[in-house]
């Protein structure tokens, strides 16, 4: 079975601001929420033997893979092309070419992470600026079953 985490970057700086879109930063209050929920993720992925950390390349998404990277001790952040596109067809192919026994973290954007969670489970969620859920893809790769959602301050409370 596979897992996939889907992860929306943490607060970051406001669409407008003088930077173009891709170069906006997390804030200081989105990098602080991070860093009090991931471990609880790292706890949940702990005794993973196979986790991958796929991001856009958008900069809030990388600082957000960052901090991923770090506390949950994952070797290497591939970026993904379609993550940042919300391509989901070029994201299931790959996802496909993967062994089963595995976890896929994406840190992402809206409104890709709830048109995707959509696609593979029929459920309509919001996800916010830090949120994270765990869906469990079927043997056959076509459809899932979301298991938590955990809005940023619930980590603790949803995923241990």
């Amino acid at each position: 079975m596979k897992e996939l985490i889907l992860i929306r970057h943490g607060k970051a700086e406001k669409r407008g601001s003088v930077f173009p879109d891709r170069n906006r930063k997390l804030v200081i209050k989105g990098i602080n929420q991070l860093n009090k929920d991931i471990p609880f993720l790292g706890h949940y992925l702990k005794n993973k033997q196979v986790v991958y950390l796929w991001s856009s390349g958008m900069i809030r998404t990388m600082e957000t893979a960052g901090i991923i990277k770090k506390i949950c001790k994952i070797d290497e952040i591939e970026t993904c092309g379609f993550i940042e596109t919300g391509d989901f067809d070029a994201f299931k192919q790959k996802a496909d070419q993967i062994e089963d026994e595995c976890t896929i973290i994406i840190v992402g954007h809206e409104p890709d992470i709830s048109e995707w969670t959509y696609r593979l489970c029929k459920k309509n969620v919001r996800i916010k600026k830090g949120c994270a859920l765990l869906i469990e893809i079927s043997s056959d790769q076509r459809s899932g079953t979301m298991r938590w959602i955990a809005e940023p301050g619930e980590y603790q409370d949803i995923i241990v």
